[in-house]
């Protein structure tokens, strides 16, 4: 005779398993210095920085210039952005982010020749990563869903062998999670008088910290008071893979089935294009005037759309048939076609003395970013416009505390604002497709110069 084996509490529990591991977030997160910037002088200069960034944001923006420090350096700093983005009329989900930021910089010389070694972070408040896997229909914002979520460090080294041309390499790292979920042990099935509650099952959740590093190489040249910088950073990506399964022993009774079913979604969680700035900065006295234009290699961007892989598996006793649900497997996303880009970016700071022992400089920046996303005509909604960026800050600089901070102690503030043009698409099936908003970002640090 044959039975058809009960089976609704395993295909409960399969479910659930494939919910998880479609959408079970890797929370651990940070504040790439690729999304919002580094250092609160370079934020109120709008990223314009990378001819003369003065202090610990070199590590990020140009490592060459570490060489030219005099006095060792120390900060600490804190951002905070918050996202007023919108589709179709509907808010985003997109979540506040806090992080901090800490930076060192260690000239000296060697042989008589200036060397430096640079240290930069940016670590979140209360994560170290998160991530998230997103399916093909699901409207996913570009630069400010997975690029908001990572931990973000960097190592430099600089040397200056002829005065006033420094070279300096070094690596950047970011840091995601992998993992995965079991479920052992033995499920009942709800007849005979039996309940499903009288299941025996366990669960084991593991969760694994990895990084990618990706190098970066750089110059400057300082001409009296002209300055230039160019500087190349890698492609770095990070994939997510999460694995869930289901062990268990469907107990119907009068037969008990051994069942296995394994899933595992894999996603590329960042990534990050490589980039080349050519930078030129004016320094008359008091003023510093300076633009930059970076190349973003978008064009070689990989889609976020995960794709999934699944097996079932099970062992029934002769002449007893299970019903099994159809392998949800989908295919690797298509290209998303993103376009290269060309990011301009121009940066004001004039310096006020105030007495012998204080200044006070004032800053302004300005940066336009064309979107690199093509027309979502398609299945995908990735979401993105161009956007207009305005920033603008200040500092004081407190002299005269010798013998410790014989360089003196810095306290500097800058405040962003970014401006989303409205953008309309039409779909392939008639479905309009609108995005906007806007977003604001505000930095403080605090410097110790040895």
């Amino acid at each position: 005779m044959t039975r058809r084996a009960p089976s609704r509490p395993a295909l409960a529990l399969l479910g659930a398993a494939l919910g998880l591991a479609l959408s079970v977030p890797d929370r651990a997160a940070a504040t790439p210095a690729d999304a919002l910037g580094y250092g609160a002088r370079s934020k109120a200069m709008a990223g314009a920085t990378a001819a003369d960034a003065q202090d610990y944001s070199a590590n990020y923006y140009n490592p060459s210039q570490l060489a030219m420090f005099e006095r060792p350096e120390l900060s600490v700093g804190y951002t905070h952005a918050s996202f007023d983005l919108e589709s179709n009329s509907t808010p985003s989900n997109v979540a506040p982010v806090d992080a901090w930021m800490f930076g060192l910089v260690a000239p000296g010389r060697i042989a008589g020749i200036p060397v430096a070694f640079g240290m930069a972070a940016q670590l979140p408040q209360g994560f170290l990563s998160r991530s998230e896997t997103i399916r093909e229909s699901d409207p996913y914002w570009v630069f400010y869903e997975a690029r908001m979520q990572l931990l973000y460090t960097s190592i430099n080294l600089a040397v200056m062998p002829i005065d006033g041309w420094s070279v300096g390499v070094g690596t950047a790292s970011l840091a995601t999670t992998t993992g995965g979920f079991q479920v052992r042990g033995t499920t009942v099935a709800a007849e005979f008088n039996r309940s499903e509650y009288e299941s025996q099952l366990e669960h084991q959740i593991d969760d694994t910290l990895v990084s990618t590093r990706y190098p970066q190489v750089s110059t400057s040249l300082a001409l009296d008071a002209l300055k230039f910088g160019l500087s190349y950073r890698e492609q770095a990506e990070l994939d997510t893979t999460v694995a869930a399964s289901l062990d268990t022993v469907i107990d119907g009774t009068i037969v008990k089935i051994p069942v296995r079913y394994d899933v595992v979604v894999h996603s590329v969680k960042m990534f990050i294009p490589r980039q080349l700035n050519l930078a030129a900065a004016w320094n008359p006295k008091r003023l510093r005037l300076e633009i930059d234009l970076t190349w973003y290699d978008w064009s070689s961007y990989q889609s976020p759309v995960s794709s999934t892989r699944t097996e079932f598996d099970a062992d029934p006793p002769d002449g007893v048939t299970v019903d099994l649900p159809e392998a949800p497997n989908t295919p690797p996303p298509e290209d998303p076609r993103f376009r290269d880009r060309v990011v301009p970016r121009v940066g004001a700071e004039y310096t006020l003395p105030l007495g012998a022992l204080f200044e006070l400089p004032l800053r302004a920046g300005y940066a336009y970013e064309s979107t690199p996303v093509p027309p979502q005509t398609g299945d995908t909604s990735f979401l993105d416009s161009t956007r207009h960026l305005l920033s603008a800050g200040a500092g004081v600089k407190v002299k005269g505390l010798d013998p410790v901070l014989a360089g003196g102690l810095r306290l500097d503030l800058a405040f962003q604002w970014g401006f989303l043009k409205d953008r309309e698409q039409t779909k392939v099936n008639g479905d309009v497709l609108s995005t906007g908003g806007s977003l604001w970002v505000a930095s403080a640090d605090t410097s110790l110069e040895f």
